[in-house]
This record gives C-alpha cells, structure tokens and sequence, in this order.
C-alpha cells in the first residue's frame, strides 16, 4: 500500500490533520476575544461604585477583563 505524500513528504492525512488543528485554535482564540469583549461591555455599564465593590477600576477594566479571560 503506498502512502500518499504533499511535496514537502509529509503525509496529506497528517497535513489535513495539522490544518484542521489550526483552524480550531483559530476559533478558539477568537470565541476567547468575543468573549472577553461582551465582559467588557457589561461591566462597562456598572458604575464607578459597582465596579469598586467588584474590586475593579474603570481605568483597568479592560486589562483585568482580558486577564481574566487568558486565565479561563
């Protein structure tokens, strides 16, 4: 049984594997973002106290939501 192979020898399953794994990653990282930037819209909506009461800052809001979500 012979193996097919892409120019550069490395089998098309593996290849196809490889390119799909990225695809996916992609798609992970921008469900992150989304997600990352709907957090920012609700808690750019509380006030000054809430977000205090929260133990955030209006001034770095957007860096500890972006934190928060690299955590997850």
């Amino acid at each position: 049984m012979r193996i097919m192979t892409t120019t550069h020898g490395m089998p098309i399953a593996k290849r196809i594997y490889s390119i799909a794994r990225l695809i996916a990653d992609g798609i992970k990282v921008m469900a992150a973002h989304y997600n990352a930037a709907a957090k920012y819209e609700q808690l750019s909506r509380l006030s000054d106290a809430e977000l205090q009461r929260r133990g955030l800052s209006r001034a770095t809001l957007a860096r500890s939501v972006l934190e928060a979500c690299n955590a997850e």
